[in-house]
């Protein structure tokens, strides 16, 4: 349901956390692109090895750095599920996160649904 897209520029030291806390979520249906933004510390390296530890991780990497606003601009709608969510590599969820945006989606019935995590 969800596609989680992370802009992800030298972001080494806590990319890590990031991606543990949208693994941990209760919630599963979902898939996270990792996208470097044309790192110069080994952000690209910990997204791949963390890509080949769970087959929802796709990582994509920048030949150059666009910057966060243009990195969600051009992924925006590019994920397989219906539904994505932009996550900053210096953020973490609390797991049962997309099981509340979930609820709230089937709850509302409406065209769009927004919520702060």
């Amino acid at each position: 349901m969800f596609s989680f897209v992370v802009a992800a520029y030298n972001v080494a030291s806590y990319i890590d956390q990031c991606v543990a806390s949208l693994l941990g979520q209760t919630f599963d249906d979902f898939e996270v692109i990792i996208i470097d933004d044309a790192s110069t510390d080994d952000t690209l390296v910990k997204a791949q090895s963390l890509a080949r530890t769970d087959s929802r991780i796709t990582v994509v990497s920048q030949p150059y750095n666009m910057g966060a606003h243009l990195v969600r601009k051009t992924w925006s709608g590019d994920g397989v599920r219906r539904v994505d969510r932009f996550c900053d590599a210096d953020d973490e969820l609390v797991p049962d996160s997309l099981s509340a945006l979930s609820r709230a989606i089937s709850d509302s019935r409406g065209d769009a649904v927004d919520m702060v995590l």
